[in-house]
C-alpha cells in the first residue's frame, strides 16, 4: 500500500490580506510575469469572468468554503498557487478601488453592500513550503482535470427535474425549460436505436440540434404533441416514437437518410429550414433507419474480425522481427546528415519496451534536427530561431502540398508532438510506454520522410 508524507503540508484560515496572486498562473500571460498585483488582478478581470464569480460568491455566503486554496510559503510570503481566480475575486470584493475599469468598479461597489466581509475574512488553505508539492495539485485539477466528467445537458436537466418542487409556481422559464428537455429525454431513451445513438443525441455537439428540430412550433406539429408547462402530452405515441428515431438518427449523422440535406448547428439554426427537413421525413422511413443500421453492423463485425487478425499477424510479426522502434532494415540516403543518421540510427538499436523515455526523447530529437536541416536546405535561415511546432509550422504552410501530410503535421501538432514528447520530458508524473511512443512514430516518420526523402528498406 503507497503511503505519503504529510509533513510538508499544514491546513490554516488565512486572512485575505496576506495572501498573494501568483504571478507564474498559467491564466497569466508571459509579458506579465514579475508583474505586480494590480496588473495581475486587471488582467483576471478581463478574461476570466471574476463579475460572475463574484456573483456565486455572494449568492453561497452562507455556505463553508468547497474547496480550499493551495498556498505555497515562500520565505514570508504565502502565494496561492491554486484559487487566484477566487483570490482576485475577493480582493476587488474587499476593496473595488483596486479595479481600473469605471463600470466593473461600480458592480463591485455594489456586490460589496451585498456580503460582509474585509481585508481579515479568513480562507481555508493547504499550505506547503515546498512549491513542486503545490505543484502537484496543479497538474492534477487543471492539466488531468481532476479526472472529474462534467454533466451533459440531459444530466443537467435531470438534476433540475430532480430537486425542483414541479407543483410550486416559483420555477423560472429556464428551469421549466430543462425540466421539459428531461422529460423529453426520457422518451428518446424509448427509441429503438442502439445505446450509442441515445447517448450521443442527449450529449455535446448533438443536443441542442435535437431540441431546435423537435422542441419548436414545427416539431410540435410534426410530433404531433403538445408542450404544457414541461410536460408533453403525445396524440400518437406510436407514430412519435418513429419521427423520433428517423430525428435521432439524422442528427447524429448529420444528414438526412437520403443525404441531401446536412443537418448542423448552421444549417438548423433557421425555422424554415427545420420545416423543410421535417417535411421530407415519414414514419415509413423508420424501415430505411432498421437498414442503414444493421448494415453498418454488419460492416463494423468484419472490420473487428479483419482487425483480429491483422493483429494477430502483427504480434506474430513483432514476435519475430525486431524490438527497437525502427526497423533496422531501413537505411537513409546518403544526404542525410551525420546527426540525423546517428540518432536514427540509435533508434534502430534501442529496446522500446525496456526504454520507452529514451525513445520518446530520441524521437524529439530526430524530428528536431531533420527540420533544421531540411529549413538549410532550402536556405530558410530566418526560420531556424523559431520553436519546433512553429518550425513545422512553416514547412507545412510553405512546402507541403499533400492534403494528407497536412493533416498528419495538424494531428501531430494537435495531440502528439506538442504534448506526449513535452511531457516525458518535463512533467515528474507524466510516464512513457511503448504504447505511446509507437503510436507517436507512425505520424512522426510520415513527416520524416517528407524531410528526409529517400528512406529506404536495405
Amino acid at each position: 500500500m503507497m503511503t505519503r508524507s504529510k509533513q510538508n503540508w499544514e491546513t490554516k484560515h488565512i486572512p485575505i490580506k496576506d495572501l498573494l496572486l501568483w504571478d507564474e498562473n498559467s491564466r497569466i500571460p508571459d509579458y506579465m510575469l514579475g508583474g505586480d498585483e494590480y496588473d495581475l488582478i486587471q488582467t483576471l478581470l478581463k478574461k476570466y469572468d471574476l463579475e460572475n464569480l463574484a456573483k456565486d460568491f455572494i449568492k453561497d455566503a452562507d455556505l463553508p468554503q468547497l474547496e480550499k486554496l493551495v498556498v505555497w510559503r515562500n520565505k514570508n510570503q504565502l502565494v496561492v498557487l491554486e484559487g487566484n481566480r477566487r483570490l482576485a475575486t475577493y480582493k476587488c470584493l474587499v476593496d473595488p478601488s483596486i479595479i481600473s475599469d469605471d463600470d466593473m468598479k461600480d458592480k463591485f461597489e455594489s456586490f460589496k453592500k451585498q456580503i460582509s466581509i474585509d481585508k481579515h475574512f479568513r480562507l481555508e488553505a493547504l499550505i506547503t513550503s515546498t512549491k513542486k508539492e503545490g505543484m502537484r495539485y496543479i497538474e492534477r485539477k487543471h492539466y488531468y482535470g481532476n479526472n472529474e466528467k462534467r454533466w451533459e445537458q440531459y444530466e443537467r436537466d435531470h438534476y433540475i427535474k430532480r430537486t425542483r418542487d414541479t407543483s410550486a409556481d416559483s420555477l423560472s422559464p429556464m428551469e421549466k425549460d430543462s425540466i421539459f428537455r428531461a422529460n423529453f429525454a426520457d422518451k428518446v431513451k424509448l427509441v429503438d436505436l442502439p445505446n450509442s445513438f441515445i447517448q450521443s443525441v442527449l450529449g455535446r455537439g448533438y443536443a441542442t440540434n435535437l431540441y431546435r428540430v423537435v422542441g419548436g412550433n414545427e416539431g410540435r406539429k410534426k410530433l404531433k404533441y403538445e408542450r404544457l408547462e414541461f410536460e408533453l402530452r403525445i396524440e400518437d405515441e406510436s407514430e412519435f416514437l418513429k419521427l423520433l428515431k428517423i430525428i435521432v438518427y439524422n442528427i447524429v449523422k448529420k444528414k438526412s437518410l437520403d443525404g441531401a440535406r446536412v443537418l448542423n448547428s448552421r444549417t438548423l439554426n433557421k425555422e424554415r429550414a427545420i420545416r423543410e427537413y421535417l417535411g421530407s421525413i415519414s414514419p415509413i422511413d423508420v424501415d430505411e433507419v432498421d437498414r442503414l443500421i444493421k448494415e453498418a453492423q454488419s460492416t463494423e463485425r468484419k472490420k473487428k474480425k479483419k482487425g483480429k487478425k491483422s493483429s494477430q499477424k502483427r504480434k506474430r510479426s513483432q514476435t519475430n522481427g525486431f524490438l527497437a522502434l525502427i526497423d533496422p532494415k531501413l537505411v537513409l540516403p546518403r544526404n542525410a546528415s551525420d546527426k540525423v543518421k546517428a540518432v536514427f540510427q540509435e533508434l534502430q538499436k534501442i529496446n522500446v519496451s525496456e526504454c520507452p523515455h529514451a525513445s520518446s526523447i530520441l524521437v524529439r530529437i530526430l524530428i528536431e534536427v531533420a527540420t533544421v536541416e531540411y529549413l538549410k536546405k532550402k536556405k530558410e535561415t530566418k526560420q531556424l530561431e523559431l520553436t519546433l511546432v512553429k518550425k513545422i509550422d512553416f514547412i507545412k504552410d510553405n512546402y507541403v502540398n499533400d492534403r494528407d501530410l497536412k493533416k498528419t503535421i495538424e494531428q501531430l501538432h494537435n495531440d502528439l508532438l506538442t504534448k506526449t514528447l513535452n511531457q516525458v520530458a518535463h512533467n515528474t508524473l507524466f510516464l512513457a510506454t511503448e504504447t505511446n511512443i509507437k503510436d507517436l512514430w507512425i505520424n512522426v516518420y510520415t513527416l520524416f520522410k517528407f524531410l528526409v526523402p529517400g528512406v529506404k528498406t536495405n
